[in-house]
Formats: structure tokens, sequence, C-alpha cells
């Protein structure tokens, strides 16, 4: 039944041609991964218990050391911002990798809510992305320019 549901959202999604070209079917693993230009990716999939819609993206890896650190401190920050904040920035001590997810509760949940959600989720993982490829650790508030996630985010 899950799957089904899933490919329901995909196909909604699909209709908005957000991802022109990308094939939103889910793989064997039930899960739909959809690259995105440079080295990013977007994924769907179910939780366990079919009660919420995954939307992930890989923002790279991070090994051990200050600069992690420096990053973990601003992520915290990040996800202490109220909502909405695009996101939860999380870290999988299996592959290394600083990843930012939502959880999208699915009863009433179409590809329309998902594709007005998505372009803030991948501005803000575009965002860490790049700050991650060259070492950078994004500032939730640059007291010097105003900018930051704050401002990214509409918040001030």
């Amino acid at each position: 039944m899950g799957i089904e549901i899933l490919q329901t959202i995909l196909d909604e999604i699909g209709k908005q041609e957000l991802f022109p070209g990308a094939s939103l079917n889910p793989n064997k693993n039930g899960t739909c991964i959809i690259p995105l230009p440079g080295d990013g990716n977007l994924m769907f999939e179910l939780d366990g218990r079919e009660e919420h819609l995954i939307v992930v993206s890989i923002l790279g890896t991070v090994t051990p050391g200050r600069y992690r650190e420096s990053l973990f401190k601003e992520a915290l920050k990040a996800n202490g911002l109220p909502y909405p904040r695009e996101g939860t920035i999380a870290y999988s001590s299996k592959t290394e990798h600083l990843l930012l997810f939502e959880k999208m509760h699915l009863p009433g949940l179409t590809g329309g809510m998902v594709v007005t959600y998505l372009p803030k989720f991948l501005e803000k993982a575009d965002l860490w992305r790049q700050a991650v490829s060259t070492g950078a650790v994004p500032s939730v508030v640059d007291t010097q320019s105003g900018l930051g996630l704050q401002s990214l985010l509409g918040l001030r």
C-alpha cells in the first residue's frame, strides 16, 4: 500500500514539472532519488510505519575535526530556529554525511503541498552543500552583513 501512496505523490509532483526529465519512481527499496544540479540528490521515501513522507538531501561528507565541530554548532543553531525552518540538519555517523531532512505527515498530503514546500528546502540544502564542499561554515546570523540562514529564510 505504501508504495502506491508514494507513487501518487510523486506523480502529482511530476505534473508540476519541478524536475523536468527526472524519473519520479521509487526504486526497489522504495526510495525515489532525483539528481540535482551539481552534486546534490533529493530523496523521497516513506517511513517504516508509512505515516510520513521523508524528504532528504545529502549535504556532503564531514570528517572528524575542528571543522566538523564548528559546522555542527551552526547546524544546531539552524535546527533551533522557529518553524518553518525548512528541514532539520542531521548527521549520519555510519556514512559521515551531513543531511537535511523533513518529515511530512501523510494523511492529507498532496504532491502540490510538497512542491510548494520544496523551493526553500532546496535553497537551504544548496547553501549548506556549498558550504560543506568548500570547507565553510554557514552562519545562522552574520552580524556584519545581515546575511546568513536567517536572511535566506526570510527571518529577521
